[in-house]
């Protein structure tokens, strides 16, 4: 009798772990789990596969979407004067943080910007991203199968240049250096088998961005500008660390500064993917400069107060799209953040500035907030 009792238990507990293999198999590809234990090495691996091709699926495309990279723009300006013989600086505010403007560095000028900025990822599409995919089996309602992610943070170092190839043509290149973070743990939540938590860290090169701007324009009330973008696919995006298409954005550039102290602006863009065109989005985004402090002499020469708004929607409509059911139903996204900062030139060709990203919905994958700080330098 003890011996049958042995038996049917043992059976059971086969029966379940074998469903647990399955479900592996149809959402990972990947090997069976051969046991029960909480420990069970291949119960770790199994998970540890399941959390990789997430991260490369899923995860990964939605985190480089949402990279605060600051835009490759110098701060100053600079004109040749022939009566002179020197070169003057235009009455410019020190400009955006994370916008562009229809203003060039100047010919022969270069500037280099090196920032930081950490993002904690808490929602997507206004749902807590650590709520869980919940899958029942369906041969036993009993038995429901759980990944649930722990924590998911992003780091970035972002390395940017510009050049000015004339007057009104610059050229500027975007090398983002990132640290992805992410702990998650795959279990059942009647059987009880369960791996380890995983903690995975992925770090290096995400996707460059190559871009070439032409100040077309300049006149008494605006100056406008006509811009290409190119970001390659050069980081790893099984490791969530690039996006791993190309994305091609032309976009056309409004600002102009005023009483030398507020510049208003306005970009207009799309974000062109030529590997999915389903992924394209319409960008737009518009801001202010108000520059109350500037002089010429110490060791600051100027304050600027930034308060930018960046928006981005999906160009395909909802019924086209198909995220997977851990990001909810398929819809339009509507991307819309706020990113007051502040600006302060050190000397006669250095800034520090400061902001934050805040979201104003809850569309996409989404931080609370995002600090940003750095340094930039003109010579």
């Amino acid at each position: 009798m003890t011996i049958q009792v042995l038996l049917v238990n043992q059976s059971t507990v086969l029966v379940k772990i074998t469903i647990l293999a399955l479900f592996l198999i149809s959402i990972g590809g990947v090997s069976p789990c051969a046991g029960a234990d909480q420990s069970c090495p291949s119960c770790n691996e199994a998970a540890r596969d399941v959390t990789n091709r997430f991260i490369a699926t899923y995860l990964g495309p939605r985190i480089q979407d949402s990279v605060p990279l600051v835009a490759p723009s110098s701060s100053f300006a600079y004109r040749f004067n022939p009566k002179l013989d020197v070169f003057d600086r235009p009455n410019v505010t020190l400009g955006s943080i994370f916008l562009d403007r229809a203003e060039t560095i100047g010919k022969g000028w270069f500037s280099i910007n090196v920032a930081y900025g950490y993002t904690h990822y808490s929602e997507v599409n206004g749902r807590s991203l650590f709520s869980g995919l919940v899958k029942p089996d369906p041969s036993d309602p009993d038995v429901e199968f759980k990944f649930q992610l722990r924590d998911v943070e992003l780091q970035l170092i972002s390395i940017d240049a510009t050049y000015g190839i004339t007057n009104d043509i610059e050229a500027a290149i975007v090398i983002p250096l990132e640290r992805l973070y992410v702990a998650s743990q795959y279990y059942t939540t009647t059987p009880g088998i369960q791996s380890d938590i995983q903690r995975d860290d992925f770090v290096g090169i995400g996707d460059i961005v190559l871009a070439g701007k032409w100040e077309a324009l300049q006149s008494t009330y605006t100056n406008l500008a006509a811009k290409l973008t190119l970001k390659l696919p050069s980081g790893d995006a099984d490791q969530g660390l690039g996006l791993g298409d190309t994305v091609l954005t032309p976009a056309v550039l409004l600002s102009k500064t005023f009483l030398d102290a507020i510049e208003p602006r306005v970009i207009l863009g799309i974000e062109t993917n030529l590997d999915e065109f389903d992924e394209s989005r319409f960008a737009y985004s518009w801001g202010v400069t108000y520059q109350p402090y500037r002089q010429t002499k110490g060791w600051v020469r100027g304050v600027a107060l930034v308060l930018d708004f960046l928006g981005r929607v999906d160009i395909v409509a909802p019924d086209q799209r198909n995220f997977g059911s851990f990001f909810g139903t398929s819809r339009q996204e509507n991307i819309l953040d706020i990113a007051p900062g502040l600006k302060v030139a050190i000397g006669d060709r250095g800034v520090a500035f400061a902001s934050v990203q805040l979201p104003l919905n809850d569309d996409g994958l989404r931080a609370d907030a995002i600090p940003v700080v750095g340094a930039e330098l003109t010579f």
